[in-house]
């Protein structure tokens, strides 16, 4: 088995060992495009474009069928899966490739994640959905930025963030209102103007009997809205802020100004 971690890391191993593979920067770059699209076999063209758009193509094959032979060459050596070339020259990794590899893992389980009914997931898979977050470490191919590692990396952070949604609503259905507060604190690390994400602490806050905390992440919201895009809040927003005020207007015992400003 090829083990690939992309998340946070390149980092490539095999078998059950866990015996790293020695690559080059751009036999890296082509093995995780390669894992990344198992089951494509693609054009020496398409290739030479992808990794090499700006050399002539006589210079752009060399690079190519050198670049192909050195990788090669490492799976070999290391007794990795090698590369699919079909009667046409082109080059892949097959579907049934004895591959591993992190992004898909996480991609898997977070489709099984959403395709699942609203409310609390089953404990199997909520399993897997934590053991899949574990998994992320960081962005997709830290230090790399050709365009389809950033769109990559672009399409698993938003998957990550969806798939926190996900949790985040489990642990509501569930009254489990810490971890709900846990979560959407960390939705708002990955997105701090998500103002959904933040009217859905207010609310949590408010059933967690802390009225004064919901209307601080209110504030909150506010401040930054003005300093980063010079607006205010949505009117959906400020209706939920004035219903949380109601009765702290209303109560002499509880003065406004005594609501910290910040969590």
């Amino acid at each position: 088995m090829l083990y690939i971690e992309l998340l946070g890391r390149v980092n490539v191993s095999i078998g059950s060992e866990r015996r790293p593979l020695r690559l080059t920067r751009q036999s890296a770059t082509e093995l995780a495009y390669f894992a990344a699209t198992r089951g494509q076999l693609h054009s020496r063209e398409h290739l030479i474009e992808r990794f090499w758009p700006e050399e002539e193509t006589s210079r752009g094959r060399a690079n190519l069928s050198s670049a192909i032979w050195r990788l090669q060459r490492t799976l070999r050596g290391g007794a990795a899966p090698a590369l699919s070339v079909d009667s046409m020259g082109d080059i892949g990794f097959e579907r049934n490739a004895p591959i591993w590899l992190d992004s898909e893992y996480f991609e898997r389980v977070l489709a099984t994640a959403f395709a699942s009914p609203r409310g609390p997931l089953d404990k199997p898979l909520l399993c897997e959905l934590v053991k899949a977050l574990d998994l992320y470490r960081g962005e997709y191919m830290p230090g790399w930025y050709d365009d389809w590692v950033l769109a990559q990396r672009e399409r698993l952070h938003a998957l990550r963030f969806r798939s926190k949604l996900r949790l985040l609503e489990h642990h509501e259905a569930l009254d489990e209102l810490e971890d709900a507060i846990d979560c959407g604190r960390e939705l708002l690390r990955m997105d701090a103007l998500r103002e959904t994400v933040h009217r859905r602490l207010m609310c949590i806050y408010a059933k967690n009997g802390e009225p004064a905390k919901a209307i601080s992440q209110y504030r909150m919201l506010e401040r930054m809205l003005k300093s980063e895009l010079g607006v205010r809040p949505s009117a959906q927003t400020e209706a939920l802020y004035r219903e949380f005020m109601a009765p702290l207007r209303t109560e002499p015992s509880i003065p406004v100004r005594a609501i910290p400003s910040r969590l």
